[in-house]
């Protein structure tokens, strides 16, 4: 946009400092830079993690989003609405969270496809609407990019402590899913498959990003949207008699019809309901609309991603990462010099696949989880569905990166 000139004055001054940084730091720094080559750049995006959210959002077929500014969720918001009107999505700036997250529901209820954006003291204020929500079985896609808390934190750095909170938030239980994307591609897909999810298991999905990966950039191939699946789940065609929108079924998710839809009158409350949508408080009614929801958990995991080795299958330490530092724990893994660690990374995080945890305890001599939280709430999630203890937690809460050098010294310090 701004003409060729521009570009290639940009293009020097890159090249420059790379060329310095490689030959005046050569043998001073643990990692060496690679002769600068210069690769296709047609089928090449710079994109960063919250670009990778909006573009899946978009190609997902959003149509609704709305947000209350909060770093550093931001972004998204701000790269919807330069697209919206190519995309026909309404974008509504709300005057809280609360209110942000209540539109989102209301308009899934009626149809769209919808998300909210935030962070996490303003997921704080959703709770509630969350369990809204859950009870009226209205699927929303919610973008958490955590921050350091509580209450204001440090707003513009990063961490990796509310997964707990978004695992367990709201009042009463309900099935959820919480996808964390490894970087700005992974964000991309991952965001077409939330609103799939949402829309096929009628659950809140949770997209839980921080602040690395959402203002971190990357190289990334051009996205085929033509690969792209949209999954509406069920979707009621013919009403026959009185349409039940909390219909039991064996899977437990019931055809879903829209307000204004022809020969539907739907119903849903976020009261416990009958299978028509009316408030009923009958004890048998309450035990079966529990069970209904809850049965939707096991087919959940039936399509959630497994996690993903990388490095040595012999290996006697396996390190354990979820979303965004999946890169720093790569990175040691790969560059090693003998076949000590391993890695097991985790994007689809709750409901919590079990299996491969299970094989990761028995073929390793040690299992160690690495996380930006001070805790270790992976861990702590580990051991509650699994009953195994992990045998080491690598932790880091300053509220910068987690970079392979932090790693490989702290792998160091704890004689692993």
């Amino acid at each position: 946009r701004k003409g060729e000139k521009v570009v290639e004055s940009n293009l020097d001054v890159a090249r420059a400092a790379y060329d310095y940084t490689k030959d005046y730091f050569k043998g001073k720094c643990t990692e060496n830079l690679e002769e600068l080559q210069k690769g296709p750049s047609e089928d090449r995006l710079l994109i960063t993690g919250n670009q990778g959210i909006a573009l899946g959002a978009l190609a997902a077929n959003l149509k609704w989003i709305s947000s209350y500014p909060m770093s550093p969720s931001t972004s998204v918001f701000v790269e919807i609405v330069k697209h919206s009107e190519q995309f026909k999505v309404a974008a509504m700036q709300s005057e809280d969270e609360i209110a942000g997250l209540c539109m989102a529901i209301g308009a899934s209820f009626v149809g769209a496809r919808s998300m909210v954006t935030t962070s996490g003291g303003g997921f704080s204020l959703m709770v509630e609407s969350l369990g809204l929500s859950a009870m009226s079985e209205t699927p929303v896609v919610i973008y958490n990019a955590q921050r350091p808390g509580p209450s204001t934190g440090l707003p513009t750095r990063t961490e990796q402590a509310d997964l707990l909170f978004m695992a367990f938030a709201s009042q009463g239980e309900f099935p959820r899913i919480i996808l964390a994307p490894r970087d700005p591609a992974e964000a991309f897909h991952i965001t077409v498959r939330a609103f799939n999810l949402a829309d096929r298991f009628q659950v809140p999905v949770m997209i839980l990003g921080d602040q690395h990966l959402a203002d971190s950039v990357k190289n990334v191939d051009r996205f085929d949207v033509s690969e792209t699946s949209i999954d509406r789940g069920k979707i009621a065609e013919s009403a026959g008699g009185i349409y039940r929108r909390h219909e039991f079924t064996e899977d437990g998710i019931s055809p879903r019809a829209y307000p204004g839809q022809k020969g539907f009158t739907v119903v849903s409350t976020g009261n416990t309901h009958n299978e028509a949508g009316h408030i009923s408080e009958n004890p048998d009614n309450r035990n079966k609309m529990v069970e209904k929801r809850l049965k939707k958990i096991p087919r959940i995991l039936e399509v959630l991603h497994p996690p993903v080795y990388f490095g040595p299958t012999d290996a006697s330490v396996t390190l354990v990462s979820w979303g965004s530092t999946w890169g720093a724990v790569n990175e040691v893994v790969e560059s090693q010099s003998g076949t000590k660690y391993r890695q097991l990374h985790f994007s689809d995080i709750y409901p919590l696949r079990t299996d491969e945890l299970k094989s990761a305890f028995e073929e390793s001599d040690l299992v160690v989880t690495v996380e930006q939280n001070a805790t270790g709430q992976f861990a702590a999630l580990v051991q509650m569905e699994t009953g195994r203890s992990v045998d080491r937690r690598i932790t880091k809460y300053d509220g910068r990166p987690m970079s392979p050098h932090w790693l490989r010294s702290a792998l160091q310090e704890a004689s692993l």
